[in-house]
């Protein structure tokens, strides 16, 4: 049985969730740095997993127009999401987007029921959801509104069967 330090474990595994999630925003963002940041459209919805709102997690707006900007909201405890770019810019650019939902029910090193500490993280959404590029989700936000989105997720989901261009890279 592993020691367990409640605190530091769990903090720790938060902090490096919080940095995977920050570089996969900025890495995702660069496309759009360097130029002044404007307030863009307002996008906002809900995320269920079976017809239930999830609890936690993010939203990842990634533009298909390779000029945009991506953007990300945090999921609230209702399933409720909104938008932001980076930094606190609320809202987006008008235009077509691919949606991915990260979701961890467990982080890993987070202390379960039975006093052990998780060894791997579990995600509390199908993985298939965690990459736009399969995730099957997408918005199109415009500059009118009401950019309103609601992502119904299934737990059953799998990702897509792979080209054989795929497998090769």
């Amino acid at each position: 049985m592993k020691r367990s330090f409640p605190r530091r474990s769990a903090l720790f595994a938060e902090i490096a969730h919080c940095a995977v999630v920050c570089a996969a925003i900025s890495t995702f963002s660069m496309t759009g740095c360097g130029g002044p940041e404007e307030a863009g459209a307002t996008a906002h919805g809900v995320v269920l997993l079976d017809g239930k709102p999830i609890d936690r997690g993010v939203v990842i707006f990634n533009p298909v127009d390779p000029d945009g900007t991506s953007a990300s909201g945090q999921i609230q405890p209702d399933g409720t999401f909104e938008v932001k770019t980076s930094g606190s810019v609320t809202g987006l650019k008008p235009g077509k987007y691919k949606v991915a939902v990260v979701a961890w029910k467990v982080e890993a090193g987070e202390e379960l029921p039975d006093g052990t500490e998780a060894e791997e993280s579990i995600p509390l959404v199908p993985e298939v959801y965690h990459n736009s590029e399969t995730s099957g989700l997408t918005a199109e936000v415009t500059a009118e509104g009401p950019n309103e989105f609601r992502f119904e997720l299934k737990s059953d989901a799998k990702a897509p069967p792979r080209s054989e261009e795929e497998e090769e890279e």
